[in-house]
């Protein structure tokens, strides 16, 4: 017997010609139970939980199932939830709260627009709906159901529940877990009856011990297939949340099941039962882990906090338990056992993880062949290498496809790089044919302004004709944490050419981390491994050591992304590279306004063009992002989330109202400068992270740096000033504030610039040209400046101009500069609030600098 929903109800055998809207109505018409509100503005659909009035009938859905349709509906209490199980349905229906077998909660209007089926299973005691369920009283949020479908690509998933009879409490319950196992394949098996939903990719999304029915219903599949004609291995794929399949020694198996005892109330003659599980559950993970024909592609996450079982603070299943075959488990932040499988929002750290794990999995089942070789020709070959080895022919129209990032990525998402991606493609396409020296691609530019995206585009050209290899280094995971990562996902394939009938998964076990990276080089570096992309993400991310452990000897078909193309000159030295130069300059205005629309057309979706809100906006808000792609995405994001919900339609209008307002100088407000979207950085974030790849604090570039953001930048006054000289300048020593910048030799300068020039915070086409600072950068070191800095970097400009001027020991077309930063630091004053007084300059040069401040 399955355990009932608290406040949710499930109607089957449905007609088909009924609505969602009739279902709602329905209510209406009984009495009593509100229907669920319209969503207050057009962008709320993502964020289904904000702004709603108490209504009873939190959340919904209706769904094809079997030639039937089945609904869904959540209240906002158990008493709610029963008055409406006993409403006078149409006859017929089914009305029930087990949520028991399957249960269809999403479904395509359309067959052909399926790409893949989810089916979620509950842990121990759960239930099939309640499991994945978050809220209170006056909102709901069961993520399958409200947040998923709507989450590209997965609006085109159907998505279902499996409910078993876990409710372990239950004396009658005698099912083990291979009845639960066997269950899950005929129940799924039920609802893909039509060929097209046999061949459709299907991904479990697993809780605690329903991971463990999940895997033994795959090794089930894999000894029994002609049992299960619904359902084809290598069309499976696994996600688990929190699953203990480590847990093989007896101890840790036991405390395993004491804790979900105490968490779920099991009893005691069940979990004797369980226990008995344990040996054949070491068999049952080293039956899936040998499975090589069709090894199903997974994902493991755990848990990371502590739950309160009889008053002791305890990890249910640790991250070590909830790994699978040397595959570590992603940790949830701040979520616990019950609380990693639901999310209250689509901004909850773990929606958008499992969201990617799911990406990830499905990405790898739609690129798996249709086709491949039999259990009798694999057989034939000596020693029974993996049907993917080096040695053994990959499956036609297959390739290696490995690293954090690279799953999910439709390949037109490029906007004004059509020139550069062709360069990018041409070079690449000569180094595949070996009609070229070239054996690395450097593409560089500043953080943010696309270099990714354009890398990620080209691996998604070749995913099928090449092996594509994505290291995504970071100050938190090392380039050697990133490189295991992608040997372990090959494992012990590896090892293939070199030991023949032997047991490679154990071999590979037995490696350590400097062998496994080895071999993963020595495979990438040889002949028969075919043709192999290296893609290096952000490569001076890290220091350089660590560059050097992730490239392979003799590396070809290196494809880098960098904020500093002098380190790579440095590593095209050092390792014999030729290496091909692609530099990202900002959007042309054109572009820019395309990618706006495009951000815009991301967020409202459904095909609603962005032109129907904010058509009179869109170049406004192209242009506050002066070229840069990451600002304009922030930008629309920011409106989309923050300022839909208060002014539906009108928002781009008043996000435009509200910048009219502000200051010429102060671009953007400060919020959306650290407006941070879930799992990705802010625009501060992206410039900070180059200023901490600067020299340590000694040396003062990033001081040069703020000086610079408060001089006039146009055809490169700020250098005009830095390299003028003054002699006289040593009378006020005593007065300057940086005196250690003001009293360098040009030289210093200079290599204080190059600095700059090597995290991208400055960029040039040449060595030669001057460096150019973009505005936004400029706005953000000005907004994040002190006051009190900000107060003595002004001070300092202010009296060298304006005494340079005064001593007029330099020709007219100086002093025309001069007066520029002069204006141009008064407006900043007047932007920030500073008056004239403030800045302790000299009594007669004060006097001159209220006088511009009052003129202007």
């Amino acid at each position: 017997m399955a355990t009932v929903s608290a406040r949710s109800i499930r109607i089957r055998h449905i007609d088909e010609a009924f609505t969602l809207e009739s279902l709602r109505a329905l209510y209406v018409q009984q009495g009593g139970v509100g229907t669920e509100q319209s969503v207050l503005s057009y962008f709320s659909r993502w964020l289904p939980y904000t702004s709603r009035p108490a209504l009873s009938c939190l959340g919904s859905s209706l769904s094809v199932q079997n030639g039937y349709k089945v609904a869904t509906a959540s209240f906002n209490d158990e008493n709610a939830k029963r008055s409406a199980a006993k409403y006078a349905y149409p006859a017929g229906w089914i009305v029930d709260d087990k949520f028991d077998g399957i249960t269809i909660l999403h479904s395509p209007t359309t067959e052909h627009g399926i790409e893949v089926d989810i089916c979620a299973i509950h842990g121990p005691q759960g239930n099939a709906f309640d499991t994945w369920e978050a809220g209170n009283e006056t909102r709901t949020s069961m993520w399958l159901r409200d947040y998923l479908p709507y989450t590209p690509p997965f609006n085109r998933a159907r998505i279902m529940t499996f409910g078993y009879s876990s409710q372990v409490k239950d004396r009658e319950n005698v099912s083990e877990i291979r009845d639960w196992a066997k269950n899950l394949l005929s129940q799924v098996g039920s609802v893909r009856k039509q060929e097209t939903e046999r061949k459709r990719p299907i991904i479990f999304v697993c809780h605690s011990l329903g991971g463990i029915v999940a895997r033994d219903a795959i090794v089930r599949l894999n000894a029994h297939p002609e049992e299960y004609p619904c359902i084809r291995i290598q069309d499976c794929g696994l996600l688990f949340l929190g699953t203990p399949h480590s847990g093989t020694t007896l101890a840790e198996w036991n405390a395993f099941l004491s804790s979900i005892a105490a968490v779920a109330g099991v009893r005691t003659e069940v979990i004797e039962k369980l226990r008995s599980f344990n040996s054949a559950g070491v068999d049952s993970k080293e039956a899936f882990n040998s499975i090589k024909i069709h090894p199903p592609p997974y994902y493991c996450f755990s848990e990371t906090k502590r739950l309160n079982i009889g008053g002791k603070l305890t990890l249910v299943v640790i991250q070590d338990s909830a790994g699978l075959n040397g595959a570590v488990a992603e940790p949830i932040p701040d979520s616990d056992h019950r609380q990693m499988c639901r999310y209250e929002h689509i901004f909850a750290p773990g929606y958008g993880l499992v969201v990617e794990g799911l990406e990830k999995i499905q990405g790898k089942l739609l690129l798996k062949p249709k086709s491949a070789r039999s259990e009798e020709e694999f057989e034939e070959l000596p020693g029974h290498p993996l049907v993917t080895a080096a040695r053994f022919p990959l499956p036609s129209g297959k390739a290696y496809y490995e690293g954090k990032g690279l799953f999910g990525r439709g390949g037109d998402r490029l906007v004004g790089r059509a020139a550069e991606y062709d360069e990018l493609r041409r070079v690449t396409s000569e180094m595949l044919d070996e009609t070229t020296e070239i054996t690395a691609i450097s593409v560089s530019g500043i953080g943010g302004i696309g270099k990714t995206e354009l890398l990620l585009t080209l691996a998604h050209r070749y995913r099928n004709k090449s092996n594509i290899f994505l290291l995504r280094p970071s100050v938190e995971r090392s380039f050697t944490e990133a490189l295991l990562s992608i040997a372990n996902n090959i494992g012990s394939e590896l090892l293939a050419t070199r030991h023949r009938n032997q047991d490679l998964h154990r071999l590979w076990s037995d490696l350590d981390v400097s062998q496994k990276i080895e071999a993963f080089h020595g495979w990438f570096s040889a002949e028969e491994s075919g043709k192999n992309f290296l893609l290096i993400d952000d490569i001076d991310a890290v220091p350089q050591s660590e560059i050097k452990a992730a490239l392979p000897q003799g590396p070809r078909n290196i494809l880098i992304t960098t904020r500093n193309p002098i380190l790579v000159k440095a590593l095209e030295d050092e390792y014999h590279l030729q290496v091909h130069w692609i530099r990202l300059a900002n959007l042309a205005d054109n572009d820019m306004m395309e990618y706006t629309s495009r951000r815009f057309e991301n967020f409202l979706g459904d095909g609603n063009h962005p032109s129907t809100y904010i058509a009179d906006h869109i170049e406004t808000v192209s242009r506050l992002a002066v070229g840069h792609p990451l600002v304009a995405s922030r930008i629309v994001s920011y409106i989309a989330t923050n300022l839909t919900e208060w002014h539906g339609p009108k928002a781009a209008e008043h996000f435009v109202q509200e910048v009219q307002k502000a200051h010429t100088l102060r671009k953007l407000p400060v919020k959306v400068l650290k407006y941070k979207p879930m799992f990705q950085y802010s625009i501060a974030e992206t410039f900070e992270s180059s200023r901490k790849r600067l020299p340590g604090p000694d040396e003062p570039s990033w001081t040069l740096m703020q000086l610079i953001a408060f001089m006039v930048l146009d055809d490169s006054a700020y250098m005009h000033f830095l390299s003028l000289e003054r002699p006289w300048i040593f009378e006020y020593k005593g007065k300057l504030h940086f005196h250690d910048i003001w009293f360098a030799d040009l030289d210093d300068k200079q290599a204080w610039l190059s600095s700059l020039r090597k995290v991208s915070l400055g960029t040039a086409r040449s060595q030669t040209e001057h460096l150019h600072f973009h505005p936004i950068l400029i706005q953000y070191i000005q907004e994040q400046t002190e006051e009190k800095v900000k107060i003595r970097i002004i001070g300092d400009i202010m009296l060298l101009a304006m005494e340079s001027i005064q001593r007029s020991d330099q020709s007219a077309s100086t002093d025309i500069m001069l007066s520029a930063h002069a204006k141009h630091c008064t407006n900043i004053c007047k932007a920030y609030g500073i008056l004239p007084a403030a800045l302790g300059l000299p009594q007669s040069l004060a006097r001159k600098c209220k006088l511009i401040f009052d003129r202007d």
